[in-house]
């Protein structure tokens, strides 16, 4: 950090009224150690800054919040069920957060979040991460009567009794299918030939093309293939993305 700089870590949250309840949880763990309310400079309606220049500051899931700072770790708190006229932005609040942690070396992106359906970042993550060694990744995934024992077994009888798929995805950690899907993500996973990004065009074939036209948050895409027997090829798929 320069003379006058200070390093943001931003609490990033569906809005800031949710990130401030993981703040007023933050400061008391600071207050509650000798070591760490030693370093607290001051704290104000959501920001918490420490006597290195380091402050904790709370902002809602915009690409807009945290442009301009300086960030050695971003928290994105349950950042699989962020809405924003219906789509998910993470995405672009993560890219909006990476060109700040270009100068600290040892940067941090923490995610923590319910699973929900199989799609966006948090799933994206899981699926590429889950059982790899990649020692740049930590995945944690475990139930709420692991990390929560304090609760009765009852209850979660009784939460799978009444309504078993939102209690795998709520209290067991499972992901859940889209609402609107057409397709299981199993069903789609099992067709797609890995490392086939583009296949080259024959004469003797007949091609058929389809684009899907999106607006604000959503993507345009373009589709080509072509069909032999029963069997439906994608030879060509194209994506843009709203800028």
């Amino acid at each position: 950090l320069k003379r006058g700089e200070r390093a943001t870590i931003p609490l990033v949250a569906q809005d800031k009224d949710m990130a401030g309840e993981t703040l007023a949880t933050l400061l008391e763990l600071v207050t509650s150690s000798p070591a760490l309310s030693a370093e607290l400079q001051r704290e104000t309606a959501g920001l918490v800054l420490f006597k290195n220049r380091v402050q904790v500051a709370v902002k809602a899931c915009s690409f807009r919040a945290s442009r301009g700072l300086h960030i050695p770790v971003a928290i994105l708190d349950e950042i699989g069920v962020w809405q924003i006229d219906g789509v998910n932005p993470d995405k672009a609040v993560i890219d909006s957060i990476r060109p700040g942690m270009a100068t600290f070396p040892k940067r941090r992106i923490i995610k923590l979040s319910t699973p929900w359906a199989k799609a966006g970042i948090l799933w994206d993550d899981f699926e590429k991460g889950w059982g790899t060694d990649d020692h740049r990744v930590l995945l944690w995934k475990a139930p709420t009567w692991y990390m929560n024992p304090s609760i009765p077994a009852e209850y979660f009888v009784k939460e799978y009794e009444t309504d078993p798929d939102y209690a795998r995805r709520e209290f067991g950690a499972e992901f859940s299918e889209p609402v609107d899907a057409f397709l299981s993500w199993e069903a789609i996973r099992a067709a797609v030939d890995i490392g086939v990004y583009e296949r080259k065009p024959a004469k003797h074939r007949q091609y058929k093309a389809a684009v899907d036209v999106a607006f604000k948050t959503d993507s345009t895409v373009l589709c080509i293939g072509h069909r032999e027997g029963d069997t439906v090829y994608v030879d060509v798929w194209r994506e843009w993305r709203p800028t």
